[in-house]
């Protein structure tokens, strides 16, 4: 039988964690930073370094905190609440990466003297990289291999319009560049841990949507009693919360089963990346429903979730490849 259900030492880490980004990195800074300038995960860089955030699941021997992905996962489902960087999510997994070939590199990942953009693979040549002001590296990962490269020269990457607000958007042909370190997925899984950490973030919006509703329907009064007390909107947020939780239960067995390089990791971790994709555009779009008018407003924020959604569903492969990869798969029970 699988526990899922978090000790005492990971739920210590989800208190801390939360109470972390709550006072640092909450959501209302994007509605203060337009004027900054600096992005606001940059200038609390350092903080998330003594965090051990970049290096969660790295051998103490490389400065890391020395815990395991579900620990790893735990706290980036805090992080997707608060609709954090995509740079942290790269420079944790270029920490991994270079722990296995270059780990003076990793330390400086771990220690925050170095930040990581990700990129979307284009077919075109014309790749994306997202949160890249300010990055020293860029990390790219398929289902075949993942590299990490330092950042092109000015002029080569040039500023895009992206349809997620709260992501800076780059373009440019980071093919041509010749990678620092590049490695199979065969001998270092980095794309389903990758998959796990963005389901976890996809799990956690998913889960602030949710509340979000809720509270809002506990409050919100029309013809002198709580919207909530309606069928319509009761319903709605009861398979808000339905596909939160499943989704989290399925990242957390995909964590657990890849963690120890199970049989089923494969099967699991597509099924959570689905599931968690699936709960985020879902509870996005009820939880605007259930705001009413006010849920397509800027001031309720609620569209930067979804199109948050859609951002980390493309990263690491939309839903179609993961269907593919699923029925690739075998479904072996887990031990």
């Amino acid at each position: 039988m699988v526990n899922l259900l978090p000790d005492a030492e990971q739920s210590e880490i989800i208190a801390r964690t939360r109470a972390l980004l709550e006072s640092e990195l909450a959501l209302s800074r994007f509605k203060q930073d337009g004027s900054a300038p600096t992005p606001h995960h940059l200038r609390l860089w350092p903080l998330m370094a003594q965090a051990g955030w970049f290096g969660i699941a790295i051998d103490d021997a490389h400065g890391g905190v020395g815990l395991g992905l579900v620990e790893e996962m735990l706290v980036f489902r805090e992080l997707g609440r608060v609709l954090a960087s995509p740079a942290i999510l790269a420079t944790a997994l270029a920490s991994r990466l270079a722990a296995t070939a270059k780990p003076e590199m990793a330390e400086r990942f771990i220690q925050g003297q170095a930040v990581v953009a990700p990129v979307l693979r284009h077919a075109s040549g014309s790749d994306m990289v997202f949160d890249g002001e300010g990055c020293s590296h860029l990390l790219w990962w398929t289902d075949d291999e993942a590299a990490l490269l330092e950042r092109p020269a000015p002029g080569e990457l040039v500023e895009a319009i992206g349809f997620d607000d709260t992501v800076q958007l780059s373009r440019g042909v980071v093919g041509a560049v010749t990678p620092l370190i590049r490695t199979d997925c065969s001998r270092l899984p980095l794309h389903r841990i990758a998959t796990v950490l963005t389901s976890a973030m996809l799990v956690g919006m998913a889960e602030t949507l949710t509340d979000a509703a809720t509270e809002h329907a506990r409050n919100r009064q029309q013809f002198g009693r709580p919207i909530g007390e309606f069928q319509a909107v009761k319903h709605a947020c009861v398979d808000m919360k339905m596909r939160a939780e499943v989704a989290f239960w399925q990242t957390a067995l995909a964590a657990i089963e890849q963690g120890r390089a199970g049989a089923s990791a494969g099967f699991h971790v597509a099924s959570a990346k689905l599931l968690a994709v699936d709960a985020a555009i879902k509870n996005a779009a009820a939880a605007i429903q259930v705001h009413g008018g006010m849920g397509f407003t800027a001031e309720a924020g609620l569209h930067s979730f979804l199109r948050r959604a859609h951002l980390l569903d493309r990263l690491g492969g939309g839903r179609r490849h993961h269907q593919r990869l699923l029925l690739a798969e075998p479904a072996v029970e887990p031990g």
